[in-house]
C-alpha cells in the first residue's frame, strides 16, 4: 500500500484489472510505490513532504501513474505493444507534474484550501527594501546603501 493510493483505487480506476486472478495487490503496490517515487521526486522541490493529508490531485495521479507503469510492465512483456493513450497520458501525467513542481498548478485539499509551498529550503536573500549597490552608472558613483549597512550590523548584532 502507497502513501497515496493504493492497489483498490488502481483497480477501479481500470476494472479489467479484477479479471485477472493472478494478478495480486502485492504486484500492484509495486507499481503504486514506483510511481509514488516519481511523484515524490517531482513535488519535493515545492512541498513539504509527506502529506498530512493527501491531496485529490496527488491520489488522482499516483493512481493514474501507477496503472500505466503496471500495464507497460505486466502486460507489454507477452505481447509488446504500444497504446497510445498510455503514451499520451503519461505524457500529460508528467507535464502536470512539472507544471505543479514549477508552481504554474497549485495542489489543493478536499475542502478545496490551497496547500502552501515548503518554504525555508536553500539559501533566501531579500535586499528588495534598499538601493542596488550595482547599477549602470560609472563604477565610481556606486556606493552601498546605508540603511543596508545598519540593517547588516544590527543582524549581527
Amino acid at each position: 500500500m502507497g502513501a497515496y493510493t493504493n492497489a483498490e483505487n488502481v483497480r477501479s480506476l481500470y476494472p479489467q484489472l479484477n479479471e485477472l486472478s493472478s494478478l495480486t495487490d502485492g504486484q500492484i503496490d509495486f507499481y503504486v510505490a514506483q510511481a509514488e517515487a516519481e511523484v515524490n521526486g517531482y513535488l519535493a522541490t515545492r512541498y513539504a513532504l509527506p502529506f498530512s493529508a493527501v491531496p485529490p490531485l496527488v491520489e488522482t495521479v499516483s493512481t493514474e501513474y501507477a496503472l500505466i507503469k503496471l500495464m507497460d510492465r505486466f502486460f507489454s512483456a507477452e505481447a509488446p505493444t504500444e497504446n497510445d493513450w498510455k503514451e499520451v497520458r503519461r505524457k500529460e501525467l508528467k507535464e502536470l507534474l512539472a507544471a505543479l513542481a514549477e508552481g504554474r498548478v497549485v495542489l489543493v485539499t478536499t475542502a478545496g484550501a490551497i496547500i502552501t509551498t515548503a518554504t525555508g529550503a536553500g539559501i533566501e536573500s531579500d535586499t528588495s527594501t534598499h538601493t542596488p549597490t550595482f547599477n549602470h552608472l560609472d563604477p565610481a558613483m556606486q556606493k552601498i546603501d546605508e540603511d543596508r549597512l545598519d540593517d547588516e550590523e544590527d543582524a549581527i548584532d
